[in-house]
Parts: C-alpha cells; structure tokens; sequence
C-alpha cells in the first residue's frame, strides 16, 4: 500500500499538498472571522471536541479524530486537522493510482480542507477496507467500516459490501462497533440527540445549502436501486466506484465535495474533468448555488463501468464458471 510514497509524483503531491494546507491556515483567521473560513471545523469538529455538539450532524465516534486537534489553539489546531486529511487523502489515491494532482487541484479537494471536513478521514476509509479485503484482513476491514459510517450518504453501501466480503465476518463486526460504544459510553444519549434534535434542524434547510447532488428519489426506489447495485456482479476493483456513485445518487444528502471520494479511486482521466467544472460554476454562481447538475458525475460512473462490464464480459470467476455450467449441461 505504501509503494507508491517513494515516487516522483507523490512527492511534488505532498509538496502542493502542503502549499494548500499552509495556505488555508494562514487564510483561517481573517476568514473564519467572517463565519466562512474553517467552517464545518469551527461549527462541528472543534466545538464537538470541546463538549458543544450543537453543530454536529455526524456519528458521535468521528469526534475521536477531532478530539485532539480541537484542544489545540487555532490556526493550528485547523492546521493539523486538515494536514492529515490532505495526506490521507493523498495515500488514498495513490494506492489507487490517480492522478494526484488533479485530486488535489480539484474543486472538491479544495473544499474540504477550506471548510475543513472530515471527508478526507472517511475517504481513507475506502482504500483502507480495499487493502483489507484484498489480503483478507477482517479487523482492518472492521476499521474501515467504521470510518465509512462516519458519512453514510457516500459511505454505507461500500461499508455492506466490505462486511459480507470480510473472512471473518464477527471479527470485523466486534472491530466496527467497538467505537460506536465507546461513543456511547464519551456522550451517553447521543444517538438520540443526533436524530431528533441536531439532523431535524439541519434537514429543515433548503435543499441548496446542502450543495444537494442527488436524485432525490424515494426511499423505496433509493433502497431498490442500492439492492441491485450490492448483487450485481462486477469486479472488484470496478464494484468499489460503482458503490460509491450509487450512494451519492440515492441518498437524500449528497454533498459536492463529497465527489471528491470518487476522484481518489484511479478513474479514467476524463473522470477528472468533474474535478474543475465546478470550480467555474462557483466563480459564475457562487459555491451554495444549485449543484443538482452535479448528479451527473456519478450517474456517467455507474454507465462506464457497467458498460465495460457488458463489452468485456467482466465478471467475477465464480459467475463466469456458473455460466459455463449452465450453458454446459443445465444442471446449475
């Protein structure tokens, strides 16, 4: 997984990388006096790390990877919350072979680390529980589960699909809920709080300040349409995006910088080009215009790798084999 450090080009990455974060922090204080710069650090991360969970809209144990940085004083602690979010993001698509500076001069990326997000750490997540499931780790599949679930509108479909392709499948059940309780026993209650009181609020908001990229389809045809995407067979490596596209298409939350989850997967470098588009939407109509549009993206994912699979026949060995028998002596 860590080949790929000792190259040219992940070497310039983390140079420009660095460039982006130092940039950031030394932006934060006259912007964050504006209520702009740092924002989801400032409103969710850090208040939440330091016992005000007024603002937090995710699972309780992502405050875990907030907790330190939140008691550090600012701009250092946005400065190393978002530093090892763009490296983690960085490990993520060069073990998938992406471009990396693309990834990193994308709209997307930058977003993140402006706002300072935690999807740099649920996207480390993706390529954590590929490694895992690959070699047939099931406590770092367990890890990764847990990191995934930290964002479900993107994540929860891979986390599924990383869980039933787990060797052991109790080992990494006990590995993923292990944060959960401890989250329960740090702040007691807060499953409760989180759906009834913070998510209530925040999904009263118009839909344009979600930066909403969905379908925004019913529930019952999200869940049908996620069903058939988990039992379709696709390789591997392809099953990951395609995944991962269906859950920003179906959930009623999906953000456009949580795209950038997408851009860290090695996609074919035409894919890229959605990495800059917005950056022109947002000069034209500013960064909280409509992103419906954006759908496309994922929707063009999911028609890529399902036409390669139908023009090369690329599919799993033991469905391939099933065919054969069927097609051989009908006793399948």
């Amino acid at each position: 997984m860590f080949e790929s450090f000792k190259t040219r080009q992940f070497k310039i990455s983390l140079i420009v990388a660095a460039g982006l974060v130092v940039l950031y922090a030394i932006l934060f204080g006259p912007l964050s006096s504006q209520t702009v710069g740092g924002k989801d650090w400032v409103d969710a991360f850090r208040s939440g790390g330091r016992g005000d969970y007024s603002h937090v809209v995710t699972p309780y144990w992502s405050l875990f990877l907030s907790y330190l940085p939140a008691r550090l004083p600012d701009p250092f602690g946005y400065f190393v919350w978002i530093m090892v979010g763009a490296f983690l993001v960085l490990v993520t698509a060069s073990y998938f072979k992406s471009p990396l500076l693309m990834v990193l001069l994308s709209y997307q990326m930058n977003w993140v680390l402006f706002y300072g997000q935690v999807d740099p750490y649920v996207i480390f997540g993706i390529g954590l529980g590929y490694f895992a499931v690959k070699r047939s780790k099931p406590l770092l599949i367990g890890v990764a589960i847990s990191l995934l679930l930290i964002k479900p509108q993107f994540g929860i479909l891979l986390a599924i699909y990383y869980f039933f392709s787990s060797p052991s499948k109790w080992k990494t059940l006990l590995i993923s809920i292990i944060p959960v309780l401890l989250s329960l026993f740090a702040w007691p209650g807060w499953p409760e709080r989180l759906l009834f009181e913070q998510l209530a609020v925040f999904m009263d908001q118009p839909p344009q300040a979600f930066t909403n990229t969905s379908l925004d389809l019913p529930i019952w045809a999200g869940m049908i349409l996620s069903i058939l995407v988990l039992i379709i067979p696709l390789k591997f490596r392809d099953k990951v995006p395609v995944l991962l596209a269906t859950n920003l298409l179906v959930s009623p939350y999906s953000t456009i910088y949580s795209q950038l989850s997408l851009l860290s997967l090695g996609l074919p470098k035409g894919f890229y080009l959605w990495g800059f588009i917005p950056w022109i939407v947002a000069i034209l109509s500013g960064p909280f215009g409509n992103w419906r549009w954006a759908f496309l993206f994922p929707f063009s994912i999911i028609l890529y790798y399902y036409f390669l699979a139908v023009k090369d026949r690329n599919l799993p060995e033991d469905i391939t084999s099933m065919l054969k028998k069927m097609k051989g002596d009908g006793s399948y």
